[in-house]
């Protein structure tokens, strides 16, 4: 039976001393766009008939063209095909291009001006192409790369044959409805590579986002991957070749689940990926590419999210109530415990206060399923939340009529209703949280030293009496990143600004980033056994080095401790709480002064385990550092901690942990006593640095 194959990838791999031409935009920009608005724009898609490749009309001069979108021509503005180019009259420079295709095949194609490129409402002028030389075998008339697409935020919708350009900077509205995975990418000249894995395997994978590639064998769409990834057993024959087909596959750092998916298997020689996405992702799904922060959206088409669009609304609804003096901040104190900041708060005029979490790291403002049922919250909606170590659960969403901070008030705030019993500190439980809906109608300001919270609705920014400014990307419901500069890693990574998060790391990495940075490590690293960290919905085992240099903003870093835990990659409390922290939400940025008695250590010094209360009520240990004082002196995972040398037993997990406190504080050892099957010890503990000196 015939078979219809398709790869529309075009690779543009510069070599090295090839003059002007292997740079591509090495002598000036590659174009100007005349006419961009601050609205989006609309693009119809057209398709081939032979293949599912998005076409787009694109007008040259008098002459309309249609060209494939091609997310996998990485070098790329336009490139047209000699019989396109028989209908223009361009002017070829002297300059060229060198590329390969997925077969090792080289190609030197000249390059040219366009003086004036149409798509759609856009005006684009002086654009540097080049030739498409590859034998397509289909009807369009050259590409559309991605050095053009990353001027804008790019959204594909296959099934409405959609594609609307956002403007970098702007908020766009595709991304006002439920449902959306969230993933970093990394751009290269390889093009969108997201990792991804197998359901049978552990091997993480590199695929390339490409819409120009299509597998489409026996009227099937399917990716494309190598063989060499694919185990002989988990191989199919459909008399066309050799094809994969899997249940689950599982894209992003976060693993997201797309469920079924099948892949032809070809052994292309360019470029360095494992396999490639194209039609067969994009069938079912909407993507949204942000080129500034190298960011995926990506949402199932006809996801039920789209059922109540008015979730985010309710979530974002919030406005600054009307009492109190508008131009005067609102300073209160707070309490440091344990790397957390609690403050008091009043919801719906509360005769009493209640106990507060300040987190700029959660989107949604957050209380109690006990404070929920005592002030009888009326339940609007239910959406799932998930936490950083990747656990989800379905939760309440409701509307607090006010919710007041001292004299600072937000009317009609959204929040999640969420059991807490994950999220406490040391003697006693918090009752809900305080997020970004509620933080951004406001520039605050967090004094760690004083312990003192400003709120300000327009209060001035420091200029530069001492602040380093850091400039941040702000999600819809006030959700803040940076980006991370590291010694040996290409590009920044963005890190979400979390003053919920506490432990001893400055940054938290998700796990699949580990081999991505390990380059910018300073020390070998040190691994966990069980669980060292915890979510409002589960808990995760980490690994802890340091980096040996970064840069956030203007602030230049140097033998910074990290860890690799859960899903997300934040900076918290620990590194945080070294300065004075103002956050500008309507300005998109953070200033930085730092704390001149507080200095940085280069490692962590800890006794290396961590403990929880089962549903028997013993407290036992659930994870330890490989090689921490706990593990040198015998500790196991699942170990009962009975009490300590004051002959105390029988604690409470909040008993416990104000007494550890207490006693870790004191000079001299710690001793613990312990319980397992070989009975019952004292067991000494001092702390120790965690990671390798040096």
């Amino acid at each position: 039976m015939a078979r219809k194959l398709r790869l529309g990838i075009i690779l543009a791999l510069f070599f090295v001393g090839l003059g002007a031409g292997a740079v591509f935009a090495a002598d000036g920009p590659l174009f100007r766009i005349e006419n961009e608005k601050a609205t989006p724009i609309k693009v119809p898609l057209l398709w081939d008939e032979k293949i599912a490749i998005p076409l787009v009309e694109v007008k040259i001069g008098a002459q309309t063209l249609r060209l494939a979108l091609d997310t996998g021509a990485d070098r790329v503005t336009l490139a047209l095909n000699p019989a396109a180019l028989k209908r223009l009259d361009v002017e070829f420079l002297d300059d060229r291009s060198r590329s390969l295709d997925v077969g090792g095949q080289k190609y030197v194609a000249r390059n040219f001006i366009i003086p004036s490129v149409k798509i759609g409402a856009l005006e684009f002028t002086q654009m540097k192409a080049s030739e498409e030389l590859r034998q397509t075998g289909h009807s369009d008339d050259g590409i559309i790369g991605n050095q053009l697409l990353q001027e804008f935020q790019v959204y594909l919708d296959y099934q409405a044959s959609v594609m609307v350009l956002y403007p970098k900077t702007s908020d766009p509205e595709c991304l006002h409805s439920e449902g959306w995975i969230r993933m970093p990418f990394d751009h290269s000249n390889l093009g969108i590579i997201v990792p991804a894995k197998f359901p049978w395997s552990d091997r993480p994978l590199r695929f390339c986002l490409d819409t120009g590639a299509v597998g489409n064998v026996q009227g099937r769409s399917m990716g494309l991957i190598r063989p060499e990834a694919v185990p002989q057993e988990q191989r199919r024959n459909s008399g066309a070749g050799d094809y994969l087909e899997t249940s689950h596959f599982y894209l992003g750092e976060s693993g997201a689940d797309l469920g079924a998916m099948a892949f032809y298997l070809y052994d292309f020689k360019q470029p360095s990926v494992d396999g490639f996405l194209g039609h067969n992702l994009l069938k079912d799904h909407q993507l949204l590419i942000d080129f500034t922060y190298n960011l995926l959206y990506l949402k199932r088409s006809g996801d039920p999210g789209e059922v109540q669009p008015d979730i985010r609304t309710i979530l974002s609804g919030g406005r600054v109530g009307g009492g109190g003096d508008a131009g005067t901040p609102v300073v209160v104190p707070f309490e440091y415990r344990k790397q957390t900041v609690l403050l008091q708060a009043r919801i719906n005029d509360s005769p009493q206060p209640y106990l507060f979490l300040l987190d700029t790291g959660a989107g949604a403002t957050i209380v109690s399923q006990a404070v929920a049922d005592a002030l009888h919250l009326e339940k609007r909606a239910e959406i799932k939340a998930a936490d950083g170590t990747g656990a989800s659960q379905n939760v309440a969403l409701v509307t607090l009529e006010s919710l007041r901070i001292g004299a600072a008030e937000v009317e009609n705030c959204g929040a999640l209703v969420v059991d807490l019993g994950r999220v406490q500190t040391d003697i006693t439980r918090v009752d809900g949280i305080i997020g970004g809906n509620f933080l951004q109608l406001f520039t605050i300001g967090i004094d760690y030293e004083q312990q003192r919270l400003t709120l300000a609705r327009s209060g001035p920014v420091p200029e530069a009496a001492g602040y380093q400014r850091v400039e941040l990307r702000k999600e819809p419901l006030g959700l803040i990143f940076a980006r991370l500069k590291m010694a040996g890693v290409a590009d920044p990574v963005e890190v979400e600004i979390d003053s919920g998060m506490d432990g001893d790391s400055y940054f938290i990495f998700g796990s699949e980033m580990l081999e991505k940075l390990r380059p910018a490590l300073g020390c070998p690293p040190v691994r966990s056994k069980g669980t060292t960290r915890g979510g409002a919905f589960g808990a995760a085992g980490g690994t802890l080095s340091r980096l040996a240099t970064a840069e956030l903003g203007g602030l230049r870093l140097q033998s910074v401790p990290v860890e690799f835990s859960g899903t997300q990659s934040l900076v918290g409390n620990e590194f945080l709480s070294h300065f004075s922290v103002i956050i500008d939400y309507a300005g998109s940025a953070m200033y930085l002064r730092p704390n001149e008695r507080r200095q940085m250590a280069g490692n962590i010094y800890s006794y290396g385990f961590a403990v929880n209360q089962g549903t028997d009520g013993t407290l036992r240990i659930i994870g330890l550092w490989e090689g921490s004082p706990a593990e040198r002196a015998g500790l196991k995972l699942g170990d009962e901690i009975v009490g300590f040398s004051d002959g105390a037993r029988e604690l409470s997990l909040a008993e416990y942990r104000s007494r550890f406190q207490v006693a870790a504080t004191t000079a001299g050892p710690l001793w613990v006593r312990i319980r397992n099957e070989s009975g019952e010890r004292m067991v000494e503990l001092k702390k120790a640095p965690l990671l390798p000196e040096g």
